[in-house]
Order: C-alpha cells, then structure tokens, then sequence
C-alpha cells in the first residue's frame, strides 16, 4: 500500500498518471500540446498544494503558535485564488522539464508564494483551521482627468500569442 505523499510523487515523477486524467496526457517533447496533469487550479490545489502544505506545521489558533495560516476556503481571496491559479500554471510548464524543471517551481514559485500567502500579512492572516474571515475589497477611486493625461500613449503594446 503507497502513501498519498507516494502517489503524488510518483505524478510529478511521470511514473504514474493520475487515474482520471491519463487518457488526457498525451506524449511530450514531439511537438504536440500536452495537456495538464489536472484540469484546473482547485483539483490541483487539493491534489498537490495541500498534501506539500501539509509537510508544514499549521497554526491552529488565530494568533497563536508558530505555524502557517491556511484556509479551507481559499478560493474565496481573490489574491489567493490568482497567486495559487499562478503557481499551478507555472507547476504544469515546469513539471514537464526532465532536469531542474520542478526544481526551478519550488525556487521560484512555491517558496515566495507559500511565503506570502500563509504568511502574517497574508490573504488567510485572520483565519484558522475552523474560521474563515472573508476579505475586505480595496477601494480605488476614478483617476481625475489631470492625471489620465500623463498617461495616453503610455499603455504597452499588447501582443496576441500565435496559436
């Protein structure tokens, strides 16, 4: 019997497909786009997120303790739903480099996001293991006419990717 820690890892290895998705997976490096391992951000993010959350400790009491803040319910912060929608996209290209690929994501990707969305300025900084605060939206008011101005012509230009 393998562990769910062993069965995560033998995905991100390519020994094993995911059992729903390996029809999906089609074969790499031929040119061909290959499709993701997992359809979208939330399978991924319970798939795989959780499970390398989970080798962190996580602070069960808002404001107490010295662990992570994490929440059930992530995908109601709009900064965490974008920054884990993010971080999966970037696992996705990089799972697929045979060398330093998901070396590269835990560097670049995982680690400063982990840090900042569990972090005590973080999306989940007023929720616990039991408690969901929701998010309080920025406001941001129309910019007056005077200050548009420094900005016409200014805009990048805007390239469509070739398909």
């Amino acid at each position: 019997m393998t562990s769910a820690i062993d069965d995560v890892l033998a995905q991100l290895t390519g020994q094993q497909d995911p059992p729903q998705l390996a029809a999906a997976e089609g074969p790499a490096g031929d040119g061909e786009a290959v499709e993701p391992l997992y359809p979208h951000a939330d399978e991924w993010v319970r798939s795989v997120f959780v499970l390398l959350l989970g080798e962190y400790k996580l602070q069960t009491v808002q404001g107490r303790g010295d662990g992570l803040r994490w929440c059930k319910r992530w995908w109601a912060h709009p900064l965490a739903l974008d920054r884990l929608e993010s971080l999966w996209r970037a696992w996705e290209a990089l799972r697929l480099d045979p060398g330093t690929g998901l070396s590269v994501w835990y560097r670049d990707h995982f680690a400063p996001a982990l840090a900042d969305l569990t972090g005590a300025d973080g999306p989940f900084r007023q929720c616990g293991t039991e408690r969901h605060v929701d998010a309080e939206s920025a406001v941001a008011l129309p910019a007056p006419e005077a200050i548009l101005v420094h900005f016409e012509g200014k805009a990048p230009p805007v390239s469509a990717k070739a398909e």
